[in-house]
């Protein structure tokens, strides 16, 4: 039998009571069942990907559902084995949808709970003469634990067949009750009544500079963004929720540090070496966590270059991985909770919010003209360094050109907003291909030389262990081999007339006036 259809639902404004009287003009009665309450705990990462995506995460009665954010019910995946943890990440969940669905949107990130809600649901059976239900109301009345504020919602869904005098149902409902269309997001609703607001933008979305405005007036902007966007992930660091806080931690700075790099003179020489200084240091000293971290989740990977008899000999070193990453996030979660590090950043904060700021050589020129002519001079060494790859040419010159590929990314990246919005896409696509194929080839050489240095050190190490290790080691210097034959074929992707006369379309012409 078809399931009863959604026809109409309505927010009540007000308390309410069922109009009787005017659906017995209708010839229907009212079955209603008792309340049933139920405490829901949604869960996101702190990104918000899950909401951005239109999905709500929850535990009730420690199983897990996720369901559209619009009504937290609608294409509802349930997971049946019982969770109770605090910290979520994929991998938790049992093989099917829900686990398929979260490992696509939150790939490293783990979820935490951000809110409460108490639903108290109850459902009236709307009954015609000979006792056929012609619909079914669903009275929901959701309360948000952490403000106090609270939403009823009714549902009225018609019996298949007798959806005309639903129809009429519904039309009195209307006219007897205050009401108003549900809201559009009932995740959103319950987020904003808790203070969580709007779906958050990342630093680099919310950014909008003028072309006109100054260098310096710009680059303070980038750079305050950039500061609070790194300082938001400190107490994810602290806690390790997840490895992504670190990631993001970092990015943060390496863009900020990039941007006064890049952008010349927004600041006097003294200054500008000052507060790269900082940065540089700030970064550095989470330089040995983020790599065992990356060993760490490279661990799957890595015994998978191996064949199986040597595999165990991989078990030694990621014990020493795990225990030397223990130490080393002790070490950091004591750095960012110190006074040290704390005046630091506050230095930092308050160098961008300056007025007085000492001025470089181009602090009042315009930011639309600089930046076009920063990401033109880029494109170019990309160009050159890039055509005269061959297979004769040195890792140290692939590296150089990872390097500037990374550099014009940043460019692109930060300085969206001064540019058309789908030919800054168009270019980072491209880029992004090129990207990928050095990042690896650089991920491959570190690591032999990494596991090279983990050999020489290490202080006991049998032979299985050895074995393994020198064998992972050949295996990445093989894939490093097989990716280097990538990289031109990339570059001339990246490299084709198209985008060149994007390049010169979007930013050369910027440049001239």
């Amino acid at each position: 039998m078809p399931a009863p259809a959604l026809i109409h639902k309505w927010q009540v404004l007000e308390s309410f009571s069922l109009p009787t009287s005017s659906l017995n003009e209708e010839a229907i009665t009212i079955e209603s069942s008792p309340s049933k309450t139920l405490t829901i705990e949604l869960f996101d990462c702190y990104k918000q990907k899950l909401r951005n995506a239109g999905l709500a995460l929850y535990r009730s009665k420690n199983r897990f559902t996720l369901a559209s954010s619009r009504d937290l019910e609608t294409g509802a995946i349930v997971h049946q084995r019982s969770l109770r943890k605090k910290v979520i990440t994929w991998q938790h969940f049992d093989e099917g949808d829900l686990r398929n669905q979260l490992k696509k949107l939150l790939k490293l990130r783990a979820a935490t709970p951000k809110l409460r809600l108490k639903r108290r649901l109850r459902t009236h059976s709307l009954e015609n003469q000979k006792g056929d239900t012609v619909a079914t109301l669903e009275e929901r009345r959701y309360s948000n634990a952490t403000s106090g504020s609270s939403i009823s919602l009714l549902a009225l869904h018609a019996t298949p067949g007798l959806e005309e005098q639903a129809q009429r149902l519904a039309a009195i409902l209307e006219k007897s009750l205050k009401l108003q269309p549900a809201p559009a997001s009932l995740l959103d609703w319950a987020c904003e009544t808790a203070g969580l607001g709007a779906s958050p933008l990342t630093p680099l979305q919310a950014l909008k500079l003028d072309p006109a405005d100054s260098v310096q007036k710009s680059v303070s902007t980038i750079a305050k963004l950039m500061v609070e966007a790194a300082r938001e992930t400190e107490e994810g660091i602290i806690a390790d929720v997840d490895t992504e806080h670190l990631h993001d931690y970092r990015v943060s700075l390496r863009k900020l540090r990039s941007v006064l790099s890049l952008i010349k003179g927004a600041y006097a020489q003294d200054e500008t070496r000052r507060l790269k200084e900082l940065i540089g240091n700030l970064a550095k000293s989470t330089n040995r966590l983020r790599d065992l971290d990356v060993y760490l989740l490279e661990a799957d990977t890595y015994r998978s270059l191996l064949p199986d008899s040597l595999q165990p000999g991989l078990k030694s070193m990621f014990r020493d991985f795990k225990s030397e990453r223990n130490k080393e996030l002790q070490s950091i979660q004591r750095h960012l909770q110190s006074k040290t590090y704390r005046d630091a950043m506050e230095s930092l904060s308050q160098s961008f919010t300056r007025n007085d700021m000492p001025k470089g050589k181009q602090s009042d020129f315009p930011i639309g003209l600089v930046a076009a002519k920063e990401i033109l001079l880029h494109h170019k060494r990309i160009s050159k360094m890039g055509s005269a790859l061959n297979a004769q040419t040195p890792d140290k010159k692939v590296h150089k050109l990872r390097i500037e590929c990374k550099k014009l990314r940043y460019l692109l990246e930060v300085f969206e907003s001064l540019f058309p919005a789908d030919a800054i896409k168009t270019i980072t696509q491209q880029l992004k291909g090129l990207q990928n194929v050095l990042g690896l080839f650089n991920d491959y050489c570190v690591q032999q030389a990494s596991l090279a240095h983990y050999l020489s050190k290490a202080k006991r190490i049998d032979r299985k262990a050895s074995a393994a290790i020198g064998g992972l080691i050949t295996s990445l210097h093989q894939a490093q081999l097989e990716t280097r034959k990538h990289v031109s074929e990339n570059f001339i992707q990246f490299n084709n007339k198209p985008t060149k006369r994007l390049f010169k379309t979007v930013f050369a012409q910027k440049e001239a006036r």
